[in-house]
């Protein structure tokens, strides 16, 4: 019976025996993205880049090729440092890579950037209003609180319950 040491050591020696690893794999390995599914997606969005190419989840990645992954609002520059197929611990999966350091501080200068001002659109209520919202827009569905014609809106844009959450 293997202990879970002996398995992350056993991981390692494999790390520097791969000459090569599926791009996908190695950013799930990287801890970048949760799933490698979600690695894909990030993939064929055109998300991830190598050396400014767009890539296919099937490239092969190597030790020493410069990596830049847009994650959301964050975008990092980083260097393949260490191959690996396997997830391990958080301290592992940051030994297989070197973000820049030009990468790093536009980071952290759009991080408190974000931290400064809220975003504007962020205000704007997305998607088609709830079923509760219903009321105002049709005489019917109001259940018999109709409001007169000329008060009544005639689009609603936005609508908060009793607690004016919306």
């Amino acid at each position: 019976m293997q202990s879970k040491n002996f398995f992350w050591w056993e991981a390692g020696a494999v790390m520097a025996v791969l000459e090569s690893v599926r791009i996908d794999k190695w950013l799930w390995a990287a801890r970048f993205f949760k799933t490698r599914a979600l690695a894909q997606d990030a993939i064929e969005l055109g998300r991830v880049r190598i050396r400014g190419e767009r890539i296919k989840a099937s490239r092969e990645v190597r030790p020493g090729d410069l990596l830049e992954i847009t994650r959301g609002a964050d975008r990092f520059e980083v260097h393949v440092e260490a191959l690996s197929q396997v997830r391990g611990p958080a301290s592992q999966a940051q030994q297989l890579y070197r973000e820049t350091e030009e990468s790093r501080a536009a980071r952290e200068r759009a991080a408190a950037l974000r931290r400064v001002a809220v975003e504007p659109a962020a205000a704007i209520p997305h998607g088609r209003p709830t079923g509760g919202c219903a009321r105002f827009r049709t005489p019917s569905s109001a259940g018999g609180h109709e409001k007169p014609a000329e008060v009544r809106p005639r689009r609603v844009l936005s609508c908060r319950n009793s607690r004016g959450e919306g």
